[in-house]
């Protein structure tokens, strides 16, 4: 071998070498770089609470009850506010404020609650406030909130798809919530509904069909299609120990006297459940909550 085909050979294999070097390298480097990034996505978020800047405020409103308090200042200042209206069985759940961020309109929501830790995920909407510079975050629980309601001093984790945090210091909260609930409880009465019978039942009536499929546009008034008349019905039925509606009752009225009648008259004849339990196991009487959107079909 001639002495430039062999210094040719060596620098071959030298560039070869430093080629394998440099790529076990980036290798490396990304892999650290994958593990720290992961690493940082698996730690838990450091956050001081929101301190309560106002005090608990119940509001007796027409066809729901609200639980709203003020956390931090300025830029940091959150709305917490907690409703319950036509729903037997879950609150709406709301916080509003600058801080929290543009995200999907349909977010992923997680919640802690401390000291207990118990967590539990939610379907939530992210959405602005027309003419405000606030966005909202919304979803519906029925299971957290009586957690809320023990030890007297709690804290509420929230992160909405793992990117928006937020930490509030629920002082005082069960004393505000059994207010709430005596509004509520009130609301009920007027819908011909026991709150404190309701809330000892161990379970409540459960459709055995989607309610979806109760109304049909086959069961729309002719005369108001033509007339592109739409509107929204709140109804309550009573539910026997046997699963059957046996009376119902407009408690939202769509302004409209046919869709009201027709809302009942169809509920009555189709609505089918299983009925509620008592703590025993055994059927119970109660009642079921819901509403029809009629929308002009086209």
């Amino acid at each position: 071998m001639s002495k430039a085909m062999r210094q040719w050979a060596i620098w071959s294999m030298f560039m070869i070498a430093r080629t394998i070097v440099q790529m076990l390298l980036a290798s490396w480097i990304t892999g650290a770089v994958a593990f720290s990034v992961a690493q940082a996505q698996t730690q838990p978020v450091a956050l001081e609470a929101l301190r309560p800047t106002s005090q608990w405020k119940v509001e007796y409103a027409e066809r729901e009850c609200r639980l709203t308090r003020n956390f931090g200042t300025d830029q940091d200042l959150i709305l917490f506010r907690l409703a319950r209206g036509t729903s037997l069985t879950n609150y709406d759940i709301m916080l509003a404020g600058v801080s929290i961020p543009k995200q999907s309109k349909r977010v992923d929501i997680d919640i802690t609650i401390s000291p207990q830790n118990s967590t539990q995920s939610f379907d939530g909407e992210n959405r602005d406030i027309p003419n405000r510079k606030e966005r909202i975050l919304r979803w519906f629980d029925g299971d957290l909130v009586p957690i809320l309601a023990g030890p007297k001093n709690q804290e509420l984790f929230v992160t909405s798809d793992k990117n928006y945090h937020v930490k509030l210091k629920m002082d005082d909260f069960p004393a505000a919530l059994k207010a709430m609930e005596t509004c509520h409880d009130d609301l009920l009465k007027g819908w011909g509904i026991d709150g404190p019978q309701m809330r000892a039942l161990a379970a409540m009536p459960e459709p055995k069909a989607s309610p979806g499929t109760w109304a049909s546009t086959k069961d729309y008034p002719s005369d108001l299609i033509r007339a592109e008349v739409g509107g929204e019905v709140s109804f309550k039925l009573d539910v026997s120990a046997e699963g059957l509606p046996t009376s119902c009752l407009v408690i939202v009225s769509s302004k409209i006297e046919q869709l009201d009648k027709v809302t009942c008259k169809i509920m009555i004849q189709r609505a089918k459940f299983k009925p509620a339990r008592t703590a025993e196991g055994s059927p119970a009487a109660s009642h079921y909550i819901n509403r029809v959107r009629w929308q002009v079909p086209y």
